[in-house]
């Protein structure tokens, strides 16, 4: 039956607990460059309609190194992704097309992990009948862009000629998807990605929480913290907000779900000074 088309419900098919990492790189012939790593892990997920429309809430984090000042930013912050997935089967954007040949339509299976993969490949050189040739012209444009089942946009290449040439490119460098993990990470998270990993907590130091996902109450189990009779806690919902505090006055301590709504939550915890000396994840479901 050869290769199958497939919708774009099936390209932005994430779960939660994915973890996302793409690597970038962008460059100028007149002399200045930058690369970028990013790291997405899906927080939470909301489908509307007959999955015409998907909401993915996501843990972002990118540091950018460049040639020029300042050298080095990070960011780090929880963002909201929709994706309109009215179109199916699969259409691969094909802009640029009153200027262009046909865009080059591409589709195989992947050999790096087994899954469909689909893209397009787009430019502004001009076809010239007499020579029967494409000239490249000035201030012209070439895009390459991958798409594949279940991982999303895996690729996207992009020169531009004008006084000089620029090109970018972003690459999906690995993920982990349940039990299935592919490709080199990045790094091991966003606080080492970051730099804003704490650095009073021991590598020793663990939150263990049972069960995860959890329906009513959860275990947490505290290993290797000290003072453990001047420790608090805090959870926060995706959005950010603080939803449940207290003291933590044995070990394990239970955690209830006191009625809050299904999703991914952050468990936070600090000493009696307010340092946060811990942070772990759980999910009600």
């Amino acid at each position: 039956m050869g290769i199958q088309d497939m919708s774009w419900q099936q390209v932005y098919n994430f779960d939660v607990g994915d973890v996302f990492h793409y690597y970038g790189s962008w460059w100028t012939s007149l002399g200045s460059w930058y690369t970028t790593r990013t790291i997405e892990t899906i927080l939470g997920k909301t489908v509307y309609g007959n999955y015409d429309t998907v909401s993915y809430q996501i843990e972002k984090c990118v540091r950018i190194d460049a040639s020029y000042p300042p050298h080095y930013t990070t960011s780090f912050d929880t963002v909201t992704k929709v994706y309109n997935l009215r179109d199916a089967p699969l259409l691969l954007p094909a802009e640029f097309t009153d200027t262009l040949k046909p865009p080059d339509y591409n589709a195989k299976i992947s050999i790096q992990n087994s899954r469909l993969k689909k893209g397009v490949i787009t430019g502004t050189n001009i076809y010239e009948p007499a020579t029967s040739c494409y000239t490249n012209q000035f201030e012209s444009m070439y895009t390459e862009d991958s798409y594949i089942f279940g991982l999303g946009h895996t690729y996207n290449y992009y020169q531009y000629w004008s006084d000089g040439l620029f090109t970018y490119s972003e690459s999906l460098a690995y993920y982990k998807k349940g039990t299935e993990v592919w490709g080199t990470p990045l790094s091991t998270d966003c606080s080492v990605l970051t730099n804003t990993e704490n650095k009073t907590v021991s590598q020793e130091s663990s939150i263990d929480i049972y069960p995860n996902p959890a329906e009513t109450a959860a275990q947490v189990f505290l290993r290797g913290f000290i003072g453990n009779d001047n420790l608090y806690f805090a959870l926060y919902n995706f959005s950010g907000m603080q939803v449940y505090e207290g003291k933590i006055s044995a070990n394990p301590f239970t955690l209830n779900r006191a009625g809050r709504a299904s999703g991914l939550y952050l468990l936070v915890i600090s000493d009696k000074t307010g340092t946060i000396i811990g942070r772990s994840k759980v999910n009600f479901k």
